[in-house]
């Protein structure tokens, strides 16, 4: 009988809980944990502004209303204080996924040389602060992205109260 060893999730700063609602389960088989969509559509690289638009058909974002589009962006304006730490919110965002020690990778889009200089330079081995993980989790509490699941989730981790 054929054995799955590996599990791919969305997981980032924005969309904690699809990732934290299998963790223990995760932890428990020792399975390799693959992270898909870390930069959220690349909202989370900190580039985009309240009024960006998507006018490409083929664009995944290009139906998101604008005011999906403001709000993600005013989330990802409260999780700034990253930039202090990791350097840059691409490497915060990535960063964040690989903190947690179930991780096994994250799959990086990456579309220029400097994506890539960014993405295999800056952000392989770093992994964010006990401190800002509390804080990251707080503000995700605050902005209404984690389910009931959160609170057991993190104990399990070490992390919160």
């Amino acid at each position: 009988r054929p054995e799955i060893d590996g599990f791919q999730v969305e997981f980032n700063l924005l969309a904690p809980e699809p990732f934290l609602s299998r963790v223990h389960r995760l932890r428990e088989r020792r399975m390799a944990v693959v992270i898909r969509s870390a930069l959220r559509e690349g909202f989370l690289t900190g580039k985009y502004r309240r009024d960006a638009t998507f006018p490409d058909p083929n664009d995944q974002r290009h139906k998101w209303t604008p005011e999906q589009i403001a709000k993600t962006v005013d989330q990802v304006e409260r999780l700034r204080f990253l930039e202090r730490e990791a350097g840059s919110m691409v490497a915060a965002a990535a960063r964040y996924p690989l903190s947690f020690p179930e991780v096994s990778t994250v799959i990086l889009g990456t579309k220029t040389v400097a994506q890539a200089e960014s993405n295999f330079g800056q952000v392989p081995g770093g992994v964010l602060s006990p401190e800002s993980l509390e804080r990251i989790a707080r503000l995700q509490v605050e902005m209404g992205l984690r389910g009931p699941l959160w609170r057991r989730a993190l104990r399990k981790l070490g992390i919160g109260s």
